[in-house]
């Protein structure tokens, strides 16, 4: 048999399959089977056999494909995407996979170009895909969309795969979650109903309605969710959402014993989840204090002035950053960049020993590091003179902060420490953040640390730290405003006073807060809590870590 009238790749001496069945018909189902069944490894292993003899089976390498990503392993599965649609070029599902792929690698620019061409190969080949893969499609597109901080455009891809898919509870809820960030608040709340309408055991949905709700009774839809924390039909990682929302629940009604109680638990279920000591991290704090000198931010700090005025908003968490940042960027030349993780990650790029290596680099790094951090946080701005970062951990960063941006502004947000540690306790922040916060006296020697570092940037760097006193802030707001202002170089501007009119997108665990006017009853909550935030109190005056 010639050459031409071969399959690629087929063995010399096999007899020829009939015209256009495939020869891999019994290890194709047999691929398959395993699939359904959930045993991706000997699924893989049928693929394989069958691209070992075809490395160009568009449907096997689909396959193959499909099992990796499931099993993130996404760098091997996005060579065998790439095989298949260089085969079949027009496949629009394989498209929309292949972008899912680059998505979980974080190749976000790339993963959204894949989307776009997705969608333009199905309006001009025809091609179309099933009412619920389109649903999810749009769904995924979604969770790209909040990677890239395209909020609007988030909220627009999961409002459609809702409408085209209303069964899916999951879906449900992360509409709930934009809605919620997006100031739609009452949308959110319908959203999150609607999840649990379809999934009641849905924990998440349990908590964010919670969360978003202001409770005056312990009505039908708390009592279903303590119902559902008490069956122990759920792991710890779904009751935690449940013991933080009726935790919270609690406190709206006053029933303050009880709130301590589900908090204490749902601190307890989740430093289980995420085992934390907290040495390394105050030991990160040292380090940083020593590399940051005055002699070495006067030698080696950049000495260029950027274009564009980062402001960064630094503090304990729940310390009135949100608060902060809302009322800023409702000022006209400044930009609301978020929570950002950039200084952080620039810093671990640059020192191969993290941080220790932070006080080899010279001038120049610094100036380049800076150049970096604006390529980054830039994009999303509108013509905008200053952009907020509102990262809390960056009080640790001031130093790193001031060697790449000489003209950038630093707003310290100050806040009784009681109420600070009540209100890091009653909320868990989800993933890995904010860890120390799990634990009162954990939260407590973490708190010393901050106070130290603070000490630090006020000592070698005076007057560049601007303080402001939550307590002043929500007690004469026009003045601390105005002073604020000041600082940073603005002129006054109306609007920051009615900030929580401000249509912008807050994913934070403020995000409710900072649509609402200006409030005091959040000053001294702690009181209601004093005997339960001991551990908090002692550690934080007690000796610490040896540092």
């Amino acid at each position: 048999m010639g050459r031409k009238g071969r399959r690629k790749g087929a063995k010399v001496g096999a007899s020829a399959p009939a015209p256009g069945r495939d020869p891999f018909l019994q290890q194709m189902a047999a691929a398959r089977q395993h699939r359904d069944a959930g045993d991706w490894s000997q699924a893989v292993a049928c693929y394989r056999q069958i691209l070992a003899q075809d490395p160009d089976h568009a449907e096997a390498n689909r396959g193959i494909a499909a099992c990796l990503q499931v099993n993130e392993q996404a760098e091997m599965a996005l060579a065998h995407w790439e095989r298949a649609l260089s085969v079949e070029p027009n496949n629009v599902g394989a498209c929309f996979n292949y972008a899912r792929c680059l998505h979980m690698l974080q190749r976000f620019d790339e993963s959204l170009a894949r989307f776009q061409l997705g969608f333009e190969k199905m309006k001009s080949t025809g091609g179309s895909l099933s009412k619920t893969d389109l649903a999810d499609t749009h769904f995924k597109l979604g969770l790209l969309y909040r990677d890239l901080h395209q909020d609007e455009d988030e909220e627009k891809c999961l409002s459609r795969a809702v409408s085209l898919n209303p069964e899916l509870a999951g879906v449900h809820f992360e509409h709930g979650l934009i809605l919620g960030q997006l100031g739609r608040i009452d949308e959110s709340i319908l959203a999150y109903r609607r999840a649990l309408r379809i999934d009641p055991d849905l924990a998440a949905a349990h908590r964010a309605l919670a969360m978003a709700r202001k409770h005056t009774q312990f009505d039908d839809e708390l009592t279903a969710a303590e119902s559902l924390y008490e069956s122990g039909q759920l792991d710890d990682d779904k009751r935690v959402h449940l013991a933080f929302g009726l935790g919270k629940a609690c406190e709206d009604l006053k029933q303050h014993q009880r709130a301590f109680r589900y908090w204490v638990e749902g601190n307890r279920m989740y430093r289980r989840l995420y085992p934390y000591v907290v040495d390394a991290e105050l030991a990160v704090m040292d380090s940083l204090r020593k590399t940051f000198s005055s002699a070495y931010i006067g030698r080696e700090g950049a000495e260029r002035t950027a274009g564009i005025t980062p402001v960064f908003i630094i503090s304990m968490p729940r310390a009135g950053s949100s608060l902060v940042e809302q009322i800023l960027a409702s000022h006209s030349e400044i930009y609301g960049g978020g929570e950002m993780m950039i200084v952080w990650d620039l810093m671990r790029q640059a020192a191969i020993q993290f941080p220790d290596d932070l006080g080899k680099l010279k001038q120049a790094d610094w100036e380049r590091l800076g150049v970096q951090y604006l390529e980054q946080v830039t994009r999303p701005m509108h013509g905008e003179a200053f952009i907020t970062d509102k990262l809390p951990g960056n009080f640790a960063m001031v130093g790193a902060i001031r060697m790449m941006f000489p003209n950038a502004k630093v707003v310290h947000c100050c806040r009784d420490p009681m109420d600070t540690a009540l209100s890091c306790f009653k909320n868990s922040f989800m993933g890995d953040a904010m860890l120390y916060s799990y634990d009162l006296a954990d939260l407590g020697a973490f708190y010393k640390v901050y106070e130290k570092m603070i000490a630090h940037w006020r000592k070698v760097l005076p007057t560049w730290v601007y303080d402001i006193h939550y307590e002043n802030l929500t007690a004469d707001l026009e003045a601390e405003v105005r002073k604020l202002l000041e600082f940073i170089g603005l002129p006054f501007e109306e609007p920051c006073l009615s900030f929580y009119q401000t249509k912008r997108s807050t994913r934070t665990a403020s995000s409710i807060q900072v649509r609402e006017p200006i409030y005091q009853t959040s000053v001294k909550k702690w009181k209601n809590f004093e005997r339960e935030l001991q551990p908090f109190r002692k550690a934080r005056k007690g000796g610490f870590y040896g540092l």
